[in-house]
C-alpha cells in the first residue's frame, strides 16, 4: 500500500466515486466538500472520515485529489477563506481531477507553487462509474517522476494512465476527444436522417458505412444504440459536453486554429437544450436534429440485430417519417 495520507476535496459524483473506489481498494483517506450537505450525505453513507474544510485536508494530507465540478467551486476550494492554500505545506501533491477549464487549473497551480505544492493533473476519460469500477482511463500531465511516485494510487482508481505532457494537456485532450465524438455523432446522425428521409434502411446503411467509407473510421456507438432505437439517453449530461466543446473552441481561438464545424455543432447542442422534451442528456442534440428533419426512429429496437440492419425497414410513406 502506498505510503500517503490521502484526501479528497469535492464530493459530487466524481469525488464520491473516487472515495468509494479508494475505500474498496483499502486506501484510507479523508474527505471534505465546501457544500456541507454533500459532505454530510457522503460521510453518512460511506463512513469515511470527514474534514471540516479544504484547509484542514491540506494540513492532514500529503496527496490530495481535487474533484470539483466547476471553476467557481474549484477556486473557492483552493483559494477561498478555508481553501487548500491555507493548509498545504511544501511537498504536498495535489492531483487536479476537476471538471473545470484547463486555464483555471494552470492559474491556480501557479498560486499554489509559491507554497511548494507539486501539482499534477488526471483528467477522467470516461464516467464516474468507470472510476467506481476501476475501469477508467486517466489523462495525466505534470512531472513524470511525481506521477510515477503516486502510480500505485492511480492504478487503484483506473485501468490505465496516459501521460500527455505539461499541466493542462490532459484536460484539453479530454475536451478534444469529447468534441471529436460530438462532431462524429452529428455527422452520422445527419447521414441517418438523410437515409431515412430518402427511403433507405438507415440501420443497413450504418452497417455498410465502414465498407463504403473505409477510411472514415467506426461510427460512434451512440448512433446504433441511441439514434436508431429512438432512446436518446446516453447518461452523459449535455452541459459537460458543451463545456468540453467550449474548452476546445477556446483553445482554437488561442492558437489561431479553424473550428468552423465544431462551432456549428456547439450551436446545435445549445439549441437542443430548448427542446420541449429535453432531458439534459447529450443525446438531446441528435434528438433535436431528428425532430428538425421530421424523422422518428423506432422507439425500441425490433430485435437484437436491429443495429446490424436486420429487420429494420424504412417507412413506406413520408407521413410515417414525421413524429407525432
Amino acid at each position: 500500500m502506498a505510503d500517503f495520507s490521502i484526501g479528497i476535496v469535492g464530493l459530487d459524483e466524481l469525488g464520491g466515486a473516487l472515495s468509494e473506489r479508494l475505500e474498496d481498494q483499502e486506501f484510507g483517506h479523508i474527505v471534505t466538500d465546501i457544500n456541507s450537505q454533500n459532505l454530510q450525505i457522503h460521510v453518512a453513507e460511506s463512513g469515511v472520515a470527514p474534514a471540516a474544510t479544504p484547509s484542514d485536508v491540506g494540513q492532514m494530507c500529503d496527496l490530495i485529489f481535487l474533484a470539483e465540478i466547476a471553476d467557481s467551486t474549484m477556486r473557492e476550494s483552493v483559494m477561498g477563506a478555508t481553501g487548500l492554500v491555507h493548509g498545504v505545506s511544501s511537498g504536498t501533491i495535489i492531483v487536479d481531477m476537476c471538471e473545470a477549464d484547463p486555464q483555471t487549473g494552470v492559474e491556480l497551480t501557479g498560486k499554489l507553487a509559491s507554497k511548494g505544492v507539486i501539482s499534477l493533473e488526471a483528467a477522467l476519460a470516461g464516467s464516474p462509474e468507470d472510476v467506481r469500477e476501476g475501469t477508467a482511463t486517466l489523462l495525466t500531465s505534470g512531472r513524470a517522476d511525481m506521477l510515477t511516485e503516486i502510480d500505485p494510487v492511480l492504478k487503484a482508481i483506473s485501468a490505465r494512465s496516459l501521460r500527455l505532457g505539461d499541466l493542462g494537456s490532459g484536460k484539453l485532450a479530454k475536451a478534444l476527444g469529447t468534441s471529436a465524438n460530438a462532431m462524429a455523432t452529428a455527422v452520422y446522425t445527419e447521414a441517418m436522417l438523410i437515409a431515412k428521409r430518402a427511403g433507405l434502411d438507415a440501420a443497413g446503411v450504418l452497417a455498410a458505412l465502414p465498407y463504403l467509407a473505409p477510411g472514415a473510421g467506426t461510427p460512434p456507438e451512440a448512433i446504433a444504440e441511441q439514434v436508431l432505437t429512438g432512446h436518446f439517453d446516453t447518461g452523459v449530461p449535455i452541459n459537460l459536453v458543451q463545456k468540453d466543446i467550449a474548452t476546445t473552441l477556446d483553445a482554437a481561438i488561442r492558437s489561431g486554429a479553424p473550428a468552423l464545424f465544431l462551432s456549428q455543432v456547439q450551436a446545435a447542442f445549445a439549441s437542443a437544450r430548448y427542446l420541449f422534451d429535453a432531458n439534459g442528456d447529450a443525446a438531446d442534440m441528435p434528438r433535436w436534429l431528428a425532430q428538425n428533419a421530421g424523422v422518428t426512429f423506432l422507439p425500441e429496437a425490433q430485435n437484437n440485430d436491429a443495429a446490424d440492419g436486420d429487420d429494420f425497414q424504412p417507412d413506406a410513406s413520408d407521413d410515417d417519417l414525421v413524429g407525432p
